[in-house]
């Protein structure tokens, strides 16, 4: 483990991640947010995940002063549900979606799609939406919503985007009704 990480890790488990995350050290969540970073390091996501990090980075959203700890939040939440949302020959639903579902989390990073207005947490929140939603019917509510604003996101110029958008609906497109609903909004799922 990195030394960053060790460091980072062993404040974490010191005190409280709520006090950590909720007492404005940017400096930290921005740290973390790094550590999250898909990397070699998979045991490390995975502690996070057994220590029932979500709660923690869901209170992020809350943060009023600095627009980037909700971005923190959203973007470290990205990273730990990568590697649930990998493997899409199996039409498995994401190992985290009954977790998030029972902290509020779905409903967390839902709100933060439709509210933001900043680019960097609606796009990481409507890319979770797609992974958390992995072979599970997108609620109509928002599935729509959710659709159109990736579909966007397929005709920008970043390529990384593109393909995090890509790898997004098609997590979504191996369920049924959302493939059906893919394919009349007129999205090619078959691209990179």
């Amino acid at each position: 483990m990195p030394a960053y990480t060790q460091t980072a890790y062993s404040i974490r488990k010191k005190t409280k991640k709520e006090e950590i995350f909720w007492t404005k050290q940017v400096n930290f969540t921005q740290v973390f947010n790094s550590i999250t970073h898909p990397s070699p390091n998979l045991n490390f996501r995975k502690q996070l995940f057994r220590e029932n990090i979500y709660p923690s980075l869901l209170r992020l959203f809350e943060h009023k002063e600095d627009q980037f700890v909700a971005v923190d939040g959203i973007v470290s939440i990205f990273h730990l549900l990568l590697p649930g949302a990998s493997d899409l020959k199996q039409p498995k639903t994401h190992p985290h979606f009954e977790v998030l579902r029972e902290c509020g989390g779905i409903q967390k990073i839902f709100n933060l799609f439709r509210e933001r207005k900043d680019k960097a947490s609606k796009d990481f929140a409507c890319f979770c939406i797609g992974m958390i939603f992995k072979a599970r019917e997108l609620e109509c509510q928002i599935r729509r919503e959710v659709l159109i604003y990736m579909k966007a996101r397929l005709d920008r110029y970043d390529q990384g985007q593109q393909s995090t958008a890509f790898h997004a609906l098609n997590c979504l497109a191996l369920n049924p009704s959302n493939r059906y609903e893919i394919k009349r909004e007129g999205i090619d799922i078959l691209k990179p």
